[in-house]
């Protein structure tokens, strides 16, 4: 007996600092998807997105592309690390309205799985759908700050989203994100924060939807910095589990574009090396200008700082920037 076509709606935002981890997430989603499933592939982007870049990626798949101008979040916080466009995806029901639901995920991740059983997950009294971070306990949290204002249990990622569109409009909920960025304009992680302090019916989803890479990398998951906190929420055998049953491995802290390209797993290189913008090396390595002059300062501040605890934080920035600059080299010799 022959399954019928599911169409799922799967919305996705960068710029061209993002294109090539955005293509290798196209790639793989489409390779590891199931024959009755069929994506409809929605990208949100700003004038940071260039028109050739838009061509390419039309040669290759097929996208239906939204315009969003940055000057609707021009009041919102936001820096380097959470540009405006981290926002977009509070818009999502305003601008695809047509399905009841819809998924949103980042590009700095890999598929390995069909998203057809998630999207089939029943959020009707839900806001949306995400995979639990962390506890919501002051004296626990890790990586999220902790605001009196998110009355949740958990803090959930939004990374990977099943949003309930339908819900969303008929609440006006793009409304109240607004009023939320208005009235804590000192929202650390952006989105995150706007969307878990919105929205008091979250439905946890399993952590197989976010798995961090370096849980699934890792031959032993308690050597991981990310342990410590994720073993409050989950257990070892969840954690473990997800090794082998992960659909999504997300890069959320250390950026594929930041590997040496002898640590890019063997599953991400293989789609990484026949993207169409693998050899514009710029466009996976971030480093600058500001980037090599404060390699240099650093350079020197971890051999002169008369205390050891500041000359071994220095050193470890120094490091991280090392990583950038080997991986620009490497791509010019090899």
């Amino acid at each position: 007996m022959t399954r019928s076509i599911q169409e799922i709606p799967i919305v996705f935002a960068f710029d061209e600092q993002y294109k090539l981890p955005a293509s290798v997430a196209f790639s793989s989603l489409i390779a590891n998807k199931n024959p009755e499933t069929k994506y409809k592939i929605f990208v949100l982007y700003d004038d940071n997105l260039s028109e050739k870049t838009r061509e390419i990626f039309n040669n290759f798949y097929s996208i239906n592309w939204i315009y969003v101008s940055k000057n609707i979040f021009e009041k919102c916080p936001y820096n380097d690390r959470y540009p405006k466009i981290v926002y977009y995806r509070l818009l999502i029901s305003e601008l695809i309205p047509q399905y009841k639901k819809i998924i949103w995920s980042d590009v700095d991740v890999f598929f390995r799985g069909d998203l057809s059983e998630v999207y089939n997950t029943n959020i009707e009294n839900y806001y949306w759908g995400g995979v639990i971070a962390e506890r919501n306990n002051p004296n626990t949290l890790n990586c999220h700050k902790y605001y009196q204002e998110n009355k949740n249990k958990y803090i959930f990622w939004a990374g990977f989203m099943l949003v309930n569109s339908k819900k969303m409009q008929e609440e006006h909920m793009i409304d109240k994100f607004f009023k939320i960025i208005q009235k804590y304009n000192y929202l650390r992680h952006c989105d995150l924060d706007v969307l878990n302090i919105a929205c008091n019916k979250i439905k946890p989803l399993p952590f197989d939807y976010c798995c961090l890479n370096e849980i699934f990398d890792n031959n032993n998951i308690k050597c991981t910095r990310n342990y410590s906190w994720l073993s409050l929420s989950y257990t070892d055998d969840q954690l473990i589990k997800s090794k082998t049953t992960a659909k999504i491995v997300h890069f959320a802290d250390t950026k594929v574009w930041n590997f040496l390209r002898t640590d890019i797993p063997d599953y991400y290189w293989n789609f990484l090396k026949i993207s169409p913008f693998f050899d514009q090396s710029n466009h996976y390595s971030h480093v600058t200008i500001t980037g090599y002059i404060s390699y240099i300062l650093q350079c020197i501040g971890s051999r002169i700082l008369p205390l050891k605890s500041l000359r071994h934080k220095v050193r470890k920035h120094k490091n991280e920037y090392y990583q950038k600059f080997k991986r620009e080299l490497d791509s010019f010799l090899f």
